[in-house]
């Protein structure tokens, strides 16, 4: 075990150092630290954007980046990275949340074009996970499944070596619908859905942090 913070990018280049020399050769990468932060309310104070940056992008990458020339040489390995369906359209009362996964999703894509067919890279956009993130939300949340579920999606994924993983299944062709629409429709469910259920799109002020990274 080796603790460290994901926005610390020399903690975290430090501690993968560490665990390079342990092992003969790196297996399996999972970028899954979060946070999640209400920014409707802030009133012009860009901490909560920068803080929800630093850990939801800026902490993937540092968790993933030490790890790419060594994989990349050997031509062995998978780079995983939790995004969130979140990221495929931006949430009422969640744009830094929405923002920093969109930014995730797109490096992710850029890196797995680019280290094709030497290693895998795989992004994973999951809908509802029981966690102690997902319990401050104070809404109901459509197929919610635990994250024992969640866990084995992600292992089967690896395992295909597939390129997106979305879940759950319902979720998923619910996000490739929204992802058509245009704006002006989807401006207009989203403005339909804060005025008959608000309850949809309230979040705790504060949210939880889940700052975890695994090797």
């Amino acid at each position: 075990v080796y603790p460290a913070d994901v926005t610390d990018a020399v903690a975290v280049a430090r501690a993968a150092a560490s665990f390079r020399e342990s092992v003969p050769a790196v297996d399996l990468v999972i970028a899954n630290a979060g946070i999640s932060r209400r920014d409707d309310d802030a009133g012009g104070d860009q901490r909560v954007p920068r803080e929800v940056m630093e850990t939801n992008f800026f902490g993937a990458l540092h968790a993933l980046v030490p790890f790419i020339p060594v994989m990349e040489s050997s031509e062995h390995g998978s780079l995983v990275a939790v995004s969130s369906v979140a990221g495929c359209r931006g949430l009422p009362n969640a744009g830094a949340y929405s923002a920093s996964k969109a930014a995730l999703d797109t490096w992710m894509e850029s890196l797995r074009v680019r280290l094709r067919g030497r290693v895998h890279v795989m992004t994973v956009r999951p809908g509802f996970v029981m966690t102690p993130m997902t319990a401050a939300n104070p809404f109901r949340m459509p197929w919610l499944i635990s994250a024992e579920r969640a866990a084995a999606w992600i292992a089967r994924g690896v395992e295909r070596r597939r390129s997106v993983v979305v879940f759950p299944v319902p979720m998923r062709w619910l996000i490739r619908v929204i992802r058509l629409l245009p704006p002006s429709i989807y401006d207009a469910m989203m403005g339909w859905g804060r005025a008959h259920h608000p309850e949809a799109f309230q979040r705790s002020p504060a949210g939880h942090d889940v700052p975890s990274s695994d090797a």
